[in-house]
């Protein structure tokens, strides 16, 4: 007789179901499992589900096609039959452990009658208001049930023991289709945003709309979007699916957690100054709604330095909005830890430190006159994109929101602080199989990954399919993150010749040309900002292709300058041979990674190398200063005094001048007479960048900076002189300052006269290396 009821509460789901929520679908069965996740579902139902109390009695839930949980749905409906001898006080959880590894649960308070059929509706309705979170301040939503980790039932009786059992039906009840078009509501501005926002300030909207997306990524699912009209026009913004987080830290760990229901946010900085007014407009396939004047704001004159780009002045280097000269002065760090760093350096214990370790990066870096960072977004850091196989990712299209909350955190440290984001979008190593591989791990890897759609990586390139996806991203990317001017650069790729395999040519690639043709263009037409779009090869200048160079879509051209070379001044051949290329002599071009070799070197061999690369940044006429790979070496054994001079030796020159001619053959130094009694005087070189008007040069020796007998305490040169041709006529008169390259302090100013077409000026004593700086002077 029990089983027979279960039976007729089973053939009665679907008629409940029409008359109480009015569902277009039958309720869907689901089948019953022990709690070990290692045992199969119960063959049919009802299922028989053991009780022994006291301990953890219940089962699972399972649906034979997992893409149900994609669904919206309604309730979960259960039918149990206790035994007769089962305790009176039964009461049930229902839990669920959702696809990021969090807990949400109901308590049912009514006690299960024993040797009777208990029904009972479970709400699991986005706004379902009885789930309570564990370990987490979450909010139970609409994706908490997307490919759960679990659905479970845990039965208990306070103070029983016994053993019987437990019949068990369960189904799903599906809801009618929802068909009209998705509202707006609560919009509001953030505590945050102000009537009154600077020119590059943010000013940021929060709203809801209705939470039955099962990919809230897709604009072909669900696309909202800002008009912003602007004293000259109408901008349109894309808006961006947010989830609030917070950050658990640890001496050993950090944890990033849900906080609260998602939303949805717009994110802009305005351009121009002037009253702004914000309307909101929301489509899916069900249709369109507006909401007309939702906010209002007006843009103030900015307070601090603006956005990034090619200057109009001179294009091999940058400006800023105001048009003032921006030197990139920086060094990589791609990620907060990196296991090479113990291997190439293992002199001290390193806790691995998560994103919070931004923050100390960035505020030592501001302090020492840095101004440039390098991030990735990868897989194993703040990626968007990635397979289940890694923590927070759930495969195409469907992103991470715990790290696009992280990388809010990380962009808002170096807003506080002036520093520049060079953001990394894609490393090599995603579409690469065979340096660095994660293909693998790709979720379009067909041969690997569930819902692949590709066995090839450079399909990913090629197939409109997935550039139609990456666009996707890029409107993501942008809706979150283009408002901030001190995103200096998109980077599409890291070492973009490494992807693919070792035969693809990758850099040269037809289709990965044109694939960055077109996701350049899509930045630049859809970024309100109009940030810089890159890219990057890889080993030294012989990587970047004058293929890629010439894609008229980059704005400019990112590479490396690893060497093999024991000789720390080969960093200075290399800055020097890559503007000489003649795919590379007119536009702008950084080196974003450098130090020794890719295995690197030892930290002296750093110190004098970086030391070398940043005084021969400006003669080299590179855009900026290389950027060094090994960022623990530069906090841990203090690179920062390196770097804090050149920033003073760089600051407020205004370099820009298409007649400046890097690497110049026009300057030499001229040794002091032999003296008998004293060692021959080393002959030294000098490295300049020279225009009519200006110059900029160093003098160093010809293969190192330190004297290998000894190195800390380097002999004083003295009675040199500095002999430099110049384009003046007889008695033109030139300024000369001299700078001491490691206190970064000028030593010496002297006027000289044109003779014979070149200046003649005594270098003051010096160690190590000196520079100069070169100005003609407004007086005869």
């Amino acid at each position: 007789m029990p089983l027979l009821r279960i039976f007729a509460t089973l053939a009665v789901f679907s008629l409940l179901a029409a008359l109480r929520v009015g569902a277009a679908e039958a309720p869907v069965p689901l089948a019953v499992a022990p709690l070990d996740r290692a045992e199969k579902p119960f063959p049919s139902l009802p299922a028989d589900v053991p009780l022994a109390l006291p301990g953890e009695c219940g089962f699972r839930l399972v649906a034979s096609d997992p893409a149900l949980w994609d669904r919206t749905m309604d309730a979960l409906r259960l039918a149990l039959l206790p035994a007769p001898d089962a305790p009176d006080n039964l009461q049930l959880l229902v839990q669920v452990v959702d696809w990021e590894g969090d807990w949400f649960q109901v308590l049912r308070r009514e006690f299960l009658v024993p040797g009777a059929t208990n029904e009972m509706d479970v709400s699991l309705a986005p706004d379902a208001p009885d789930w309570e979170p564990l370990g987490h301040p979450g909010t139970w939503n609409r994706r908490s049930l997307l490919r759960p980790e679990m659905v479970r039932v845990v039965l208990f009786a306070n103070g029983a023991s016994c053993t019987s059992s437990v019949a068990v039906a369960s189904a799903v009840v599906l809801p009618s289709e929802d068909t009209a078009p998705p509202f707006i509501r609560h919009a509001r501005p953030t505590d945050e945003s102000r009537a009154e926002t600077p020119v590059d300030g943010r000013w940021e909207l929060r709203f809801d709309i209705p939470d039955r997306y099962a990919n809230p990524f897709d604009p072909d699912e669900i696309a909202v979007d800002a008009e912003v009209t602007t004293p000259s026009g109408v901008l349109t913004v894309p808006c961006f699916y947010y989830q609030d987080c917070l950050r658990l830290r640890t001496a050993t760990e950090e944890r990033i957690l849900p906080q609260g229901r998602p939303e949805w946010r717009l994110r802009f900085s305005p351009n121009e100054e002037g009253p702004h007014s914000v309307s909101l407009v929301a489509r899916d396939r069900f249709g369109e709604t507006r909401l007309e004047n939702t906010a209002s704001f007006t843009a103030v004159p900015a307070t601090g330095r603006r956005v990034i780009r090619i200057s109009t002045r001179d294009r091999r280097y940058f400006s800023d909005d105001d048009g003032r000269p921006f030197f990139p002065i920086g060094y990589n760090i791609r990620s907060p830890f990196d296991v090479r760093m113990d291997s190439n350096f293992p002199t001290r214990f390193r806790h691995p430190e998560g994103t919070s370790s931004y923050v100390r990066r960035f505020r030592q870096m501001a302090g020492n006159g840095l101004n440039l960072a390098e991030i990735w977004s990868s897989a194993w850091c703040m990626g968007l994109e990635w397979s289940p196989k890694s923590p927070g990712y759930h495969g195409i299209g469907q992103f991470n929101l715990r790290n696009a909350w992280e990388r809010d955190r990380v962009y808002a440290a170096a807003a506080d602080t002036g520093i520049y984001i060079n953001q990394v979008l894609n490393n090599h190593g995603r579409l690469s199989s065979y340096c660095d591989p994660e293909w693998n791990d790709n979720p379009y890897n067909s041969t690997t990954q569930p819902g692949g759609w590709y066995n090839n990586p450079m399909l990913w390139f090629a197939e409109e399919r997935a550039r139609v996806q990456y666009e996707k991203q890029l409107r993501y990317e942008i809706a979150r993150y283009s408002w901030n001017a001190n995103l200096f650069a998109w980077e599409l790729w890291s070492e973009l010749d490494l992807a693919g395999s070792n035969s693809d040519q990758t850099q040269t690639h037809p289709d990965v040309l044109e694939w960055h043709r077109r996701m350049a263009a899509y930045l630049h037409a859809h970024d309100p900002k109009r940030h810089l779009v890159s890219t990057h090869t890889s080993s030294d200048f012989t990587r970047m292709a004058p293929q890629l160079a010439g894609v008229e879509e980059l704005d400019h051209i990112c590479g490396d300058a690893y060497h093999g070379s024991q000789d720390t001044l080969h960093i200075c051949d290399l800055m020097t041979a890559t503007k000489s290329e003649d795919h590379l002599r007119a536009r702008a071009v950084l080196i974003t990674e450098f130090g020794g070799t890719p295995n690197a070197a030892a930290v002296p061999h750093l110190r004098s190398e970086t030391h070398a690369a940043l005084w021969h940044a400006l003669p080299s006429g590179l855009a900026g200063a290389p950027m060094l790979w090994w960022w623990h070496v530069v906090e841990e054994y203090d690179f920062f005094p390196i770097y804090k001079a050149f920033s003073r030796y760089i600051a407020d020159e205004d370099y820009r001048d298409p007649a400046l001619v890097p690497n110049a053959p026009v300057a030499r130094v001229d040794s002091p007479a032999p003296n008998e009694k004293l060692p021959a005087p080393p002959q030294m070189e000098a490295s300049i960048a020279i225009a009519p008007e200006r110059g900029y040069g160093w003098i160093h020796l010809p293969h190192g900076l330190y004297t290998q007998a000894d190195p800390e305490a380097p002999p004083v040169h003295a009675g040199y002189r500095l002999h430099i041709a110049v384009e003046a006529e007889k008695d033109t008169v030139y300024t000369v300052e001299f700078w001491d390259t490691l206190l970064g302090e000028p030593v010496r100013l002297q006027d000289v006269r044109v003779r014979d077409g070149a200046i003649d000026v005594p270098v003051p004593d010096f160690s190590r290396d000196i520079a100069f700086k070169l100005r003609r002077s407004a007086t005869p």
